[in-house]
């Protein structure tokens, strides 16, 4: 069975609503997803204080995980640093 990982900031918003709908679909289609947010599950409050610990995570992530997809760009950051193949990264909220 494939498994996903969302990772997103907060539990609050737009964001989490997409994540929710996605993880929903995808359930349907026999998928294992998982969502973890950096405020509320991690309890890392801020770019700085996450980056290093979402580097070490995104690594062990990566090896149990088939896809991992983060949403904004300070959840993506640290994962795009930690050199993971394995990474979906979608930036919400954007001015155009």
């Amino acid at each position: 069975m494939m498994k996903v990982l969302f990772v997103e900031k907060t539990k609050i918003g737009g964001v989490h609503i997409y994540v929710s709908h996605v993880k929903k679909e995808l359930e349907k289609r026999g998928i294992e997803v998982n969502i973890i947010t950096r405020n509320e599950d991690l309890k890392l409050n801020s770019f700085i204080k996450s980056y290093q610990k979402l580097k070490e995570l995104y690594k062990k992530w990566s090896k149990e995980y088939d896809i991992i997809h983060a949403n904004d760009w300070s959840i993506a950051y640290p994962a795009v640093k930690s050199n993971i193949n394995n990474l979906v990264v979608t930036l919400h909220g954007l001015p155009s």
